[in-house]
């Protein structure tokens, strides 16, 4: 039987992109993988250097070396900026449209009247000339300072004032009106008056909740993401569901990609992840595992070098434990969604290439999968790995893998 286990660290950057220095000059000299080894000289992850990282990188930093015996590559971005929902689509294989890019005050006049005329209690709270919504005095409609500034929009919600289904209503409407690439509607135990001592104004215009400040990811956290110009019919995960191979995500992408899976498990903590990960990679004898590791761009949010290098062993010894579970049929992908370079001065994500690490316990010897024009080219291979049809974007590199 056979079994493709992705595994997304997220934000394990390997250099900057060359579009940078025209789109995101404040990206230039961003390499998430390299100024974390060069931070962290002892590090614990020989899993990591034996499946290629190091090749990958295409650099050998102080101890951590190349390897001879390993299936590697790396891939560029295709979707705009550097994103974790719009990433996590590329690599699957989904065709993405590009979205616009404007702070909450371009449509906030707009989802004041529609929420009034609903019914809602909206009231426009304005700091430094920047205006969030404060609505039924329990929801926060904002900018994510997070991600991408302009694309994407937050509706974060206290659960000691308002419950979930709430928060998704209103950010539902929010969608409706705009059509930045992502509204993110979120529930969490952090306290209205926490929220609001978190609110940070960026570049002067884009106003909203520093999440990991107020450590709102573990705090009774959930999450939905509501996507502009996504194809779901398109990706691996669709294609495969349509010929029967079970799937089950794990993780920030059952958050993201939202269709129909054989089961879905949420969670941020990184321990809880590979311990559910590891539990269903025992009782999966056929099908996809779609794996995110989260705490490593929570690291690179938090700008702390020595908390990404902890999540990274953390990750090295899941990857030994995954490669003591598999079978000469199963495949192990281990890569990134983009970058998030703790040394670069900001705590956004950085537009970096990703590695493409492959591990199969039948193939030996240094294969090199290139340099992918796009993510999308793992999720075109895993369909490929199935027999199944061809995903909507993306080159299958199956061919390179033949056991």
């Amino acid at each position: 039987m056979k079994r493709v286990i992705l595994l997304v660290i997220d934000s394990l950057g390997i250099g900057e992109m060359e579009d940078i220095k025209i789109n995101r000059p404040i990206d230039v000299g961003s390499n998430t993988l390299k100024h974390i080894l060069e931070n962290n000289k002892e590090l614990s992850i020989n899993n990591l250097i034996k499946l290629g990282l190091i090749n990958a990188l295409g650099e050998e930093v102080g101890d951590y070396k190349k390897v001879s015996n390993a299936i590697y590559g790396e891939a560029n971005l295709t979707h705009p900026g550097a994103d974790s929902f719009y990433g996590h689509y590329e690599i699957a294989g989904a065709k993405i449209e590009n979205p616009v890019v404007y702070p909450l005050e371009h449509y906030i006049d707009s989802i004041k009247f529609r929420l009034e005329k609903l019914g809602y209690g909206v009231e426009k709270v304005t700091k430094f000339q920047s205006s969030y919504l404060f609505v039924d005095e329990g929801i926060f409609v904002c900018d994510n300072i997070e991600a991408e500034y302009g694309n994407v929009y937050s509706v974060i919600g206290s659960n000691e004032k308002v419950d979930y289904n709430k928060v998704k209503l209103i950010a539902k409407e929010v969608r409706n009106i705009t059509k930045v690439s992502r509204v993110v509607s979120v529930i969490t135990k952090v306290t209205v008056e926490e929220l609001t001592r978190c609110i940070e104004i960026k570049e002067g215009k884009y106003i909203g909740i520093n999440s990991p400040k107020c450590n709102l990811y573990n705090r009774e956290y959930e999450v939905e993401h509501l996507g502009y110009g996504i194809n779901n019919q398109g990706h691996c995960i669709t294609k495969l569901k349509k010929i029967n191979v079970p799937v089950i995500s794990i993780g920030k992408v059952s958050d993201i990609i939202d269709v129909d899976v054989d089961k879905r498990i949420y969670g941020v903590n990184t321990n809880l992840i590979i311990e559910n990960s590891l539990e269903q990679i025992k009782s999966l004898d056929y099908g996809f595992i779609f794996i995110n590791i989260q705490e490593t761009d929570l690291a690179g949010h938090l700008e702390d070098v020595k908390m990404y290098g902890k999540q990274l062993e953390k990750v090295d010894k899941f990857i030994g434990e995954i490669i003591n579970l598999i079978g000469g049929d199963d495949f192990l992908i281990v890569m990134a969604d983009h970058g998030n370079d703790p040394t670069i001065g900001h705590s956004k994500h950085t537009r970096e290439r990703v590695p493409i690490l492959i591990y199969n316990k039948c193939m030996h010897g240094e294969i090199y999968l290139g340099t992918r024009k796009t993510m999308s080219d793992v999720g075109a291979t895993i369909v490929e790995i199935f027999n199944g049809e061809r995903t909507e974007v993306g080159e299958s590199f199956f061919s390179k893998l033949k056991i």
